[in-house]
């Protein structure tokens, strides 16, 4: 763990934050590791997932994507199940969380062809 409280994601659900008292807490935080290794292979295994400041806020992971050409942070809440990129609006259920980072890390743009007339 850095000074300033980083810490890499570990690929462990039980190291997420939640109450273990609350079912649903437990199945978003188990499901999150699904969706971590969903943008692991979206992203060449390369996510880079980690908490900003493990110790002030454990139930908070962020990553850094690219989102229109420009380097932003992918925001986590797993045992919330929601998601954001910065500056838009909060994404909640794995299926919005889901189509979100398929929409940062898949391109529909078609590659341009020469027309040959």
């Amino acid at each position: 763990m850095s000074a300033l409280g980083r810490r890499e994601w570990t690929g462990r659900w039980q190291d997420c934050y939640h109450r273990w008292d609350d079912d649903e807490q437990v199945g978003n935080v188990k499901a999150f590791c699904s969706v971590a290794n969903f943008m692991d292979d979206l992203n060449d295994d390369n996510a880079n997932l980690y908490w900003p400041n493990f110790k002030a806020a454990p139930w908070h992971l962020q990553c850094i994507v690219r989102v229109d050409g420009e380097m932003t942070k992918l925001n986590f809440w797993p045992h919330k199940a929601k998601a954001q990129v910065d500056y838009r609006k909060v994404q909640e259920g794995w299926g919005n969380v889901n189509e979100l980072i398929a929409s940062i890390f898949s391109t529909d743009e078609e590659e341009e062809f020469d027309v040959i007339e």
